[in-house]
């Protein structure tokens, strides 16, 4: 039997460091809520929208969505050519427990030999491209590996004071 690749994409975040606001039920009263990061919109397509459509090209034996308990919006977003392979299942507390809740689904479908993608559908930037690479770079690789560009800017964490100033 050949590899086959599967892929878990865990997407059960509030997006509550997101900050983005849409109309909320009331809107009669103006108000807002939080949009989870995965049904924000990306030139008119939501993100989850996108990230499935990449994954679902690199021809996967099943895309696992881990989605929060409750969220029926990510149906909405399953592309047409990819209803078929998409399944649901529910997120833990925190990501780590979601994506274990992502591959103990795959438990009993995927083979040892079998190659196993997880992303999280906030990073919706990944290409079909770098995938391919990632794949062909671990293909006999037993451990496998990890997608990831070098962080070529000085990232800091400053406190503004209460007159906004750097302190």
């Amino acid at each position: 039997m050949s590899e086959q690749l599967w892929i878990v994409l865990p997407c059960a975040g509030q997006g509550a460091r997101f900050n983005s606001r849409s109309a909320g039920a009331n809107k009669h009263a103006g108000a807002k809520q939080a949009i989870a990061k995965q049904y924000a919109l990306i030139d008119g397509r939501t993100v989850l929208a996108r990230v499935l459509e990449r994954m679902h090209a690199l021809a996967p034996a099943r895309i696992v969505l881990v989605v929060a308990d409750g969220d029926e919006l990510w149906q909405s977003s399953v592309p047409d050519a990819a209803r078929a392979c998409v399944v649901a299942v529910s997120g833990g507390p925190h990501r780590a427990a979601s994506v274990l809740n992502g591959l103990q689904a795959l438990d009993g479908h995927a083979a040892d030999q079998d190659w196993v993608l997880v992303h999280d559908v906030a990073r919706p930037c990944v290409t079909r491209e770098d995938c391919e690479r990632l794949l062909a770079a671990v293909a006999n690789d037993a451990a496998g590996g990890l997608l990831a560009l070098p962080v070529t800017d000085t990232i800091k964490h400053v406190d503004v004071t209460d007159a906004g100033v750097l302190a």
